[in-house]
C-alpha cells in the first residue's frame, strides 16, 4: 500500500483536516512527523484598529492537529511526533485510542504528566524525551495499565525513580517488556530491584545517570547469598543480552555483581568519576573480563573532558617532578626519579587504573583485592594506561569479544548507544 507509511520530513501541512481525511481514506497505519516544517510565528492584523499583533502559529498547529487526527483513529497504529507540548500528547491520547506506538522525542514542556497514557492501553511502544529536561508531575502508576507494552523509553525526566527507586514498582506489571530505557536513575531500592526481576522477557536495558556497587545502589545483606541490588536483580533475567550503563558511578563490588550477569552479550559502560577514578576503572576492567566467555561486544565510553583533565594532571605532575630534580641534591634527585617512574605518567591519552591491572588470571584478581586492603599509599599503586594499551590488554584478555574504546564529548554521551540488532 502506497500510503501505509507517511513521513513528513521537510514538508508542511496547511490544512490538517484535509490531511487527516486523506490519511483515513488511504488507511494509513504509520505517521511520522519528525523534522516536519512547522509554521512560523507571523503577525496578523487586528480587526479593531488595523494594527498588528503577534500570533504564535507554532502553538496553533498543535491544536489544529489534535482536532483533526481523530479522523485517522480507525487505522492509525504508530505516531512519531515532532516538536510538541504536553497538550498535543494529551490530545492524541484522547483521539487515537487504538495506537500501538507513540514516540515524542522533542517534548517542549517543563513538566511531564503521564496521566494521558491510561487512555491508550493498547500501546506496545512508548518513547518520551525532552531536549531540555522535564520535571515529573505525579507518579508513574498510569504506566501499569499498559500491560501489552514491549518497548519503553523515559529519559531526561528529573527524579524519575524517586529517592529509593520506589516509583519503578509499576515495572512488575509490564511483564512483556523487551526493551527498557530509563534516565535519572539516582538509586535502586528493594522495591525497584524486585520489580526488575519480573521482566523475564527483557532483552535490552539502558540506564542513565545512576550508581551501582555494593555501597552504591545495592542493598547490603549479612551474607553474599542474600545480597540484593541492581546487578544481582538483572542477573536473574534469562533473556537480558544487552546492558548500557551511561554516566554511572561505579562503586566497590561492581565487578563481582556484574560477573553474575552471564546472559549478557553486549555491554556499554560510560563511567563518571565522582571519586577514586582509578578504582572505578579497575572495576570496569575487571567486570568486563569476568564476562569474557559470554560477551560478544564490549564498549567503554570515555569523555573528552575526562581525558583533558587527566592530561592537565599528568603535565602538571611531570613539570613538578622535573622542577624537584633540577633543584634537589643527588639523593633527592634519585628519590624524585623513583617516584616519577613509579607513577608511570605517559604523555598520550590515558586513564588512571589501580594496580595490578586486571587480567584473565583469577590469581591477579585475588592479589589486587588483598593489596587494596593492605596498601596505604593509593597513588603509588595507580598506573596511567594509554588508551591504545588499554584496548590491547582487554582484547588479549577477551579474545572472543569485540572491544571498543569510544571517545566523545560529555554532551554526546546521551546519544551514544549500541545498535539494536538480533543477538
Amino acid at each position: 500500500m502506497q500510503w501505509r507509511t507517511v513521513r513528513m520530513k521537510n514538508s508542511q501541512v496547511v490544512d490538517w483536516v484535509g490531511f487527516a481525511e486523506t490519511l483515513a481514506r488511504n488507511r494509513t497505519e504509520v505517521l511520522d512527523l519528525r523534522k516536519m516544517l512547522l509554521p512560523t510565528s507571523a503577525p496578523t492584523p487586528s480587526s479593531e484598529d488595523g494594527s498588528s499583533k503577534s500570533k504564535d502559529r507554532r502553538n496553533q498547529w498543535g491544536q489544529e492537529f489534535c482536532r483533526a487526527i481523530h479522523k485517522t483513529s480507525g487505522t492509525l497504529r504508530r505516531l512519531d511526533l515532532c516538536r510538541c507540548g504536553m497538550d498535543v500528547l494529551e490530545g492524541v491520547a484522547s483521539a487515537c485510542h487504538n495506537l500501538t506506538a507513540l514516540c515524542a522525542l522533542a517534548i517542549r514542556s517543563q513538566n511531564l504528566s503521564l496521566d494521558f497514557v491510561g487512555k491508550i492501553t493498547n500501546l506496545q511502544e512508548l518513547r518520551l524525551k525532552s531536549p531540555n529536561g522535564m520535571n515529573l508531575v505525579g507518579d508513574l502508576s498510569e504506566l501499569s495499565k499498559l500491560t501489552s507494552l514491549k518497548h519503553l523509553s523515559l529519559t531526561t525526566v528529573r527524579d524519575l525513580v524517586g529517592d529509593e527507586g520506589e516509583r519503578l514498582s509499576f515495572l512488575s506489571s509490564l511483564i512483556h517488556l523487551e526493551s527498557l530505557e530509563l534516565g535519572e536513575c539516582a538509586s535502586f531500592g528493594e522495591v525497584a530491584c524486585d520489580a526488575f526481576t519480573s521482566l523475564v522477557y527483557l532483552v535490552r536495558l539502558r540506564l542513565e545517570r545512576g550508581q551501582v556497587g555494593e555501597k552504591l545502589g545495592n542493598i547490603v545483606a549479612e551474607n553474599e547469598e542474600e545480597q540484593k541490588g541492581l546487578l544481582v536483580a538483572l542477573s536473574k533475567l534469562p533473556a537480558l543480552t544487552q546492558l548500557e550503563l551511561v554516566n554511572f558511578d561505579i562503586g566497590s563490588g561492581f565487578d563481582r555483581s556484574l560477573a553474575k550477569c552471564t546472559s549478557l552479550k553486549r555491554l556499554l559502560i560510560i563511567p563518571t568519576y565522582v571519586a577514586q577514578s582509578a578504582t572505578s576503572n579497575h572495576l570496569v576492567m575487571s567486570g568486563a573480563i569476568k564476562l569474557s566467555r559470554s560477551l560478544v561486544n564490549f564498549t567503554w565510553g570515555v569523555t573528552h573532558e575526562v581525558l583533558q583533565a587527566i592530561e592537565l594532571f599528568v603535565a602538571s605532575d611531570n613539570a613538578s617532578v622535573n622542577k624537584e630534580e633540577n633543584g634537589s641534591s643527588g639523593e633527592e634527585q634519585d628519590e624524585g626519579k623513583r617516584i616519577s617512574k613509579g607513577k608511570s605518567l605517559p604523555s598520550s591519552e590515558c586513564l588512571p587504573i589501580l594496580k595490578p591491572l586486571p587480567s584473565a588470571s583469577n590469581e591477579s584478581e585475588e592479589k589486587a583485592e588483598e593489596e587494596e586492603d593492605s596498601e596505604s599509599d593509593n597513588f603509588s599503586r595507580v598506573e596511567f594506561v594509554p588508551l591504545s594499551r588499554l584496548h590491547g590488554i582487554l582484547s588479549a584478555a577477551m579474545p572472543s569479544t569485540k572491544v571498543q574504546i569510544v571517545k566523545m564529548p560529555f554532551s554526546a554521551t546521551w546519544r551514544q548507544g549500541m545498535s539494536e540488532v538480533d543477538l
